[in-house]
This record gives C-alpha cells, sequence and structure tokens, in this order.
C-alpha cells in the first residue's frame, strides 16, 4: 500500500513550491496511507536543534510542542535512539507528563514514533496520532517507516542543496577576493617599482600589521585610487567629464 503513493510523492517535489509544502503535503499524505483517525506530524532534529518541521494539522502539533518545551517524549527518544517508540494507550503511564497531558487534551488516545537518519548531526521523525487505541500493527508501521525514509531522503536532498549553494557561494567570494588581490598587486608594483612578489609581501604584511584580511587591504588600497569598490558589481558614477579614449 505505501508503494501506490510512491508517484503522489514523487509529483509532491514538483508542484510544491516550498520544503514545508512538500513537508506538510508528506504529512498528509502520510496520514490518509495510515489507519483511520490518525493524523501525522514530521519533528527535525538538526545540529543538536529539534523542530516541528510539518503537521497535518493543529493538534498533532500542539502535541510536539509541548514535548519539545519540556524536552521529553516519544518523538524525542525515537530519534535520540533511531528506534520506533509505541505508546498504544497515551492514558496509561507516568513518563513524558507534559506531552501526555497536551495529547489526551486534543482527543488523541494513542501515538507512535517512527525516525529515521537524514545524514551526519540530522535525523526526523514521523509522529503518528490516533483517536483510537493502539491502531499500530505491523502493517500500519511497515507503511509508516516507508514514509519517514522518503521524508529523510527529501530532507537529505534538501541539505545538499543548501549545502553546495554555500560552497558555491564560498567559490565566488574566493574568486573575487583574489581578483581584488590581483589588481592591488599591479597597483602596488606601478606605484613602487617592483615585482609581483614583492608587491604581494607588501599586502600581506600591511594585512598583519592591522589585523585584517588581505582582500580588504587590497579592496581598500583600489577604491582609494579609484574611487570605486572593486567588489561591487555596479560601476563607477560618470563624473560628466570628457575622458581620453
Amino acid at each position: 500500500m505505501a508503494d501506490d503513493a510512491r508517484p503522489d510523492l514523487e509529483a509532491l517535489l514538483i508542484e510544491s513550491r516550498t520544503v514545508r509544502d512538500h513537508l506538510d503535503e508528506f504529512a498528509v499524505r502520510a496520514a490518509e496511507h495510515l489507519p483511520p483517525g490518525t493524523q501525522c506530524s514530521i519533528a527535525l532534529r538538526h545540529r543538536g536543534r529539534d523542530r516541528l518541521a510539518a503537521s497535518s494539522g493543529p493538534d498533532p502539533a500542539s502535541c510536539d510542542e509541548a514535548e519539545f518545551r519540556s524536552g521529553e517524549g516519544p518523538c524525542l527518544t525515537s530519534m535520540d535512539h533511531l528506534k520506533v517508540v509505541v505508546v498504544p494507550d497515551v492514558g496509561v503511564g507516568s513518563e513524558w507528563p507534559a506531552w501526555r497531558s497536551q495529547t489526551t487534551a486534543v482527543g488523541f488516545r494513542s501515538s507512535a514514533a517512527v525516525p529515521a537518519h537524514v545524514a551526519d548531526g540530522a535525523e526526523i521523525a514521523l509522529n503518528l496520532y490516533s483517536d483510537r487505541l493502539d491502531p499500530w500493527d505491523a502493517d500500519a508501521l511497515t507503511r509508516a517507516d516507508a514514509y519517514a525514509q522518503r521524508i529523510a531522503r527529501t530532507v537529505q536532498l534538501c541539505l545538499q542543496v543548501a549545502e553546495l549553494t554555500d560552497q558555491v557561494r564560498d567559490l565566488e567570494q574566493a574568486v573575487a577576493a583574489r581578483d581584488v588581490i590581483n589588481r592591488a598587486v599591479g597597483v602596488v608594483m606601478a606605484t613602487n617599482a617592483c615585482t609581483a612578489d614583492e608587491a604581494l609581501a607588501i599586502l600581506r604584511s600591511a594585512s598583519t600589521n592591522r589585523n585584517i584580511d588581505m582582500a580588504e587591504v587590497a579592496s581598500a588600497l583600489v577604491r582609494g585610487l579609484t574611487g570605486h569598490d572593486p567588489r561591487s558589481q555596479e560601476p563607477p558614477e560618470d563624473d560628466g567629464r570628457p575622458h581620453d579614449d
């Protein structure tokens, strides 16, 4: 049955516009493929921070938030140990009192948390809530695990895209810094009648003495000479005076 949902889940990645849209839809679709009366939420742990990522409705979201505030509950326990945690009857037991109180208050009678590993320092949990007692048979938990694994792959992809974006940004900044330094080396060579290595040594010495990045030193030097920030994409303003070609 879980496999029947695969085309719809893949289509969500194209049709939805944001990551939150994707995850909200995952939560809704997971609930639709689980026993009647089930609602779902998705929790994300990344770099030691736990947060609600998505929910099929406000009630499961409120239960998760109560758990995060108290720092204990089935969802957090499942992500701690990467093991499924089943609570067949929320009204029975004394652990996780804040979570149990909120879960009972909104009318849920049983719950389960199904975790999945995303990447180093990142896990998710698909949290299941039901107004029935213990509907979590083997088939239901198998379906839930299938959804949890797909959610984890989606989050992993999002993290990879974010990391790639950061790497591209860092590379662009490094290239821009190198370009500014090269321009500054040319200025120092022209004004000091020195070699490129000597000009670079002068810039490096200025950077060390002033305790600022060498690209900043180079940028200040070029800006002082041209009146234009070399790192800016905007061209210098025309002062209206004629220029020799």
